[in-house]
């Protein structure tokens, strides 16, 4: 098996959000993932896990790793957002609670909570089609400098 050295695109630069959406759909995690940025703005964001890019489990929902892959994914978005053009998110924390079936197409939406210079605390709440709460995550964000990866 060959290893493929997948490279981020760099953070952009400046606030023009569609920039950083087309950067957030970029990203490897989210092309490989089959997330799709559809909103992001400082603090705030959703994503988007269309039907039928995951096989189901036998409760009809993505697999639990899966799902909380995607939150994390989306707590990064949404975390690059409130730190310093230097830095990129890490995940130092991440709690979740399954609620029901995560039941493909998914709706992700996540919230900075509190930012400070070196850590970003979020929220994000993963939703059905049904518009039944599946999966409420939370976790911490800490700034990693772009020169130390």
């Amino acid at each position: 098996m060959s290893v493929v050295n997948h490279i981020p695109p760099p953070v952009p630069s400046d606030g023009d959000w569609g920039e950083w959406i087309s950067w957030a759909n970029l990203l490897p995690q989210f092309t490989e993932l089959g997330l799709e940025c559809v909103e992001l703005s400082l603090g705030s964001s959703v994503v988007r896990l269309p039907d039928g890019v995951w096989t189901p489990n036998p409760s009809g929902g993505v697999n639990g790793g899966v799902a909380v892959a995607a939150a994390d994914q989306a707590m990064g978005i949404v975390a690059a957002t409130s730190l310093a053009p230097d830095a990129l998110p890490a995940t130092a924390t991440l709690n979740a609670e399954y609620l029901c079936p995560a039941i493909p197409p998914l709706l992700l939406k996540a919230h900075v909570t509190q930012s400070g210079s070196r850590l970003v605390f979020v929220s994000v709440e993963v939703e059905r089609a049904d518009g039944r709460l599946a999966l409420r995550c939370s976790g911490t964000m800490a700034a990693q400098s772009i020169g130390s990866r």
